[in-house]
């Protein structure tokens, strides 16, 4: 986790971020673009603070650019898939272990991440050579497997309970109530599961 900076300020020293900026010749203007993963943005989204980006203001370039063409907005998008992917990397690993596998199982498919259909097509082997255990690799391929059987429907968890939707996910062997959790928090953005209220506590400290 990340070093406190102040929780309108979060500390991207840690985290994955992508900066792009794509140009709209058509509107005069160009768009840009972060994707961050860090838990205290996250939180921020979560628990429903206040924009963790309102500091900007306090560089007098950016205050110029926020008066002319208005507040940042924060557009929010996550992929469960992903998400649950990597929570079955990181279980019981170091942040920079598992940033490495995870890197490495990435490189298999090339520039985007793969879906769960590439993901069964590729073998075992070959998945457990970017340094992840035998129970690991089972646990992403059952992931994908009830993704694309269709006994797992991403698009219909954002509408469930929250109940419903630790119903849904630990019945995949290999998807416990933590990883449940987190993925209720970091992707679904549920502010009552109990891994949001307690790293919440934890940032308080």
């Amino acid at each position: 986790m990340g070093r406190r900076r102040g929780y309108g300020i979060p500390d991207l020293s840690t985290t994955r971020n992508i900066l792009k900026s794509t140009p709209q010749p058509s509107e005069g203007k160009f768009l840009l673009s972060l994707r961050f993963r860090g838990e205290q943005l996250i939180l921020h989204r979560v628990m429903g603070k206040a924009n963790p980006f309102g500091h900007l203001k306090k560089d007098p370039v950016m205050k110029r650019l926020i008066e002319k063409h208005g507040e940042l907005k924060l557009v929010w998008e996550t992929d469960v898939w992903e998400d649950l992917v990597d929570s079955i990397i990181s279980q019981q690993l170091s942040d920079k272990v598992a940033a490495t596998i995870g890197k490495r199982f990435r490189a298999l498919f090339g520039k985007k991440f793969p879906r769960p259909g590439r993901v069964l097509a590729i073998t075992n082997e070959k998945i457990r050579a970017c340094g992840l255990s035998w129970s690991k690799v089972s646990y992403i391929k059952n992931i994908a497997e009830a993704i694309e059987t269709g006994k797992l429907v991403l698009e219909k968890l954002g509408d469930m309970e929250d109940e419903e939707v630790m119903t849904e996910l630990t019945k995949i062997k290999g998807v416990g109530q933590w990883t449940a959790e987190m993925t209720l928090m970091f992707s679904l953005f549920r502010p009552r599961s109990l891994a949001a209220r307690y790293l919440w506590k934890s940032l308080e400290r």
